[in-house]
């Protein structure tokens, strides 16, 4: 997935400049309507395989919320006197809590609450929460 953003954020640079040349409507109007049409056609791929990995593996999205309290918290007693390898574990931890975020992210609002009980602003709030962690670490 990450492969085919990259191919579209390049083909959408590349084709903007070609289309500028163009005549009639604007290469950006063009280029951003076709980029948005690339990203859904992703996010609809992207839709069956998240369900089914949340269908396998319910438990490790049930808990998320008490995975992010006690990434934060481990985050927020975290000083200078910690050595680099524990900052990189917290980091790696961060990034797999966030991966299931994102995974989450891609289900349909029915279809998350159906299998984690979830709704979408109780997600974006964990989002939020995943990122002012994230700018708290890499302060310190």
């Amino acid at each position: 997935m990450r492969r085919r953003l990259i191919l579209i954020v390049l083909i959408s640079t590349l084709s903007a400049v070609g289309l500028a040349q163009q005549p009639g409507g604007s290469a950006l109007d063009t280029a951003s309507s076709w980029l948005r049409t690339q990203w859904q056609r992703v996010q609809n791929e992207g839709r069956p395989a998240a369900e089914r990995v949340v269908r396998q593996f319910p438990e490790r999205f049930k808990n998320m919320r008490s995975q992010i309290a006690r990434i934060s918290k481990l985050a927020s007693d975290f000083s200078d006197d910690h050595h680099l390898t524990e900052k990189k574990e917290l980091l790696v931890e961060l990034w797999r809590v966030r991966g299931s975020v994102n995974l989450l992210a891609l289900l349909s609002p029915d279809m998350l609450h159906q299998l984690t009980g979830m709704d979408t602003k109780t997600l974006t709030t964990l989002q939020s929460q995943l990122d002012g962690i994230r700018a708290k670490l890499s302060k310190g």
